[in-house]
């Protein structure tokens, strides 16, 4: 009986003294998984795709698993309709794969970070055959970003103080850099209706330069704001109660654009445009004008045209981007 007794005592003192050992072989080993690093990339891009990495990361840096503790660096570029993954490997190699939305991030990547769990040591000595490695997967080189936006839009425009309606046709060509976009634009505006009033026929021809900003609140959309300086030649013929009069102006304006595009596929892309300009010269009353009546004139009211001083229109069209 008593040999039984400390046979028990004996058993549990190993059980207690191996439960600090086993601690301390899980703490030894979270200690030594080493966590990939972060590419120079990965700061710089939209923040859904910045917390996918992050989450990439915090997944394999628990131990136990085929993709744990795998060292490297892994790096992350955003770009229309997606971005690329790139994990590298502590020797240097480096795999790249696609991915459409961040959610396919960590899944992805520890698909590619994922190696064969050790098996354990063989009870007997023999000599082990290592596996040949798997083949090197093709590279994926994300999509570079448009060399220019030409973009044609038409669509509606209102100007005031004339009351008066155009059907509007806007070719724009722009210069993408850094979040910027600089370049040119035409205007056209004709096809004139009064909204009241006496009769009047309008035409105008825009030309000017726009600056602007860009953001991409996702991979398949971008917006735009733009200032948009320009000068308008534009002609009136009204008649009155002294016969037609035609007159030219030519009118500085200062414009400014907003403008949203969704991409369609690789080169084209959707675009709605809504913009506006004033002409500080056809402010109180300088748009209306006054020429003299001719000799035998007795009807001649002499107030010929009223020239707009802010007009404001709406574009829809299409943006085509050359890699």
């Amino acid at each position: 009986m008593a040999r039984s007794v400390g046979m028990v005592g004996l058993v549990a003192v190993a059980a207690l003294s191996s439960r600090p050992a086993r601690a301390s072989g899980v703490a030894d080993a979270a200690a030594t998984c080493r966590a990939p690093t972060l590419g120079p990339s990965v700061a710089t891009q939209p923040a859904p795709w910045r917390e996918a990495v992050d989450a990439l990361v915090g997944e394999v840096a628990s131990p136990g698993r085929p993709w744990s503790c795998p060292g490297g660096r892994v790096d992350l570029v955003a770009h229309e309709g997606g971005a690329t993954l790139v994990v590298w490997s502590d020797d240097g190699r480096s795999t790249a794969r696609a991915v459409a939305t961040p959610d396919e991030v960590v899944p992805l990547g520890e698909a590619l970070l994922a190696q064969p769990i050790p098996p354990p040591p063989p009870s007997a000595p023999g000599l082990a055959v290592a596996p040949p490695p798997p083949p090197a997967p093709p590279s994926v080189t994300p999509d570079a970003p448009p060399r220019a936006l030409v973009s044609l839009t038409i669509g509606p425009r209102f100007g005031v103080p004339t009351n008066l309606a155009w059907g509007s046709a806007t070719l724009t060509a722009v210069v993408p850099f850094a979040g910027f976009t600089a370049g040119a634009f035409a205007r056209v505006d004709t096809l004139s209706a009064r909204i009241d009033g006496a009769p009047l026929s309008m035409n105008a021809i825009a030309v000017g330069v726009t600056a602007g900003r860009a953001f991409a609140p996702s991979p398949k959309v971008e917006l735009r704001a733009s200032l948009a300086p320009s000068l308008a030649v534009v002609s009136a013929k009204q008649g009155t109660s002294g016969g037609p009069v035609d007159e030219t102006r030519v009118d500085g304006r200062i414009g400014v654009e907003l403008r949203g595009a969704l991409a369609l596929s690789r080169l084209f892309r959707g675009v709605v445009a809504i913009d506006a300009d004033l002409a500080p010269r056809e402010l109180g009353g300088g748009g209306e004008t006054t020429k003299p009546r001719d000799a035998g004139d007795q009807n001649h009211d002499g107030l010929t045209a009223r020239f707009p001083a802010f007009t404001v229109g709406l574009g829809v069209g299409v943006e085509i981007t050359p890699r």
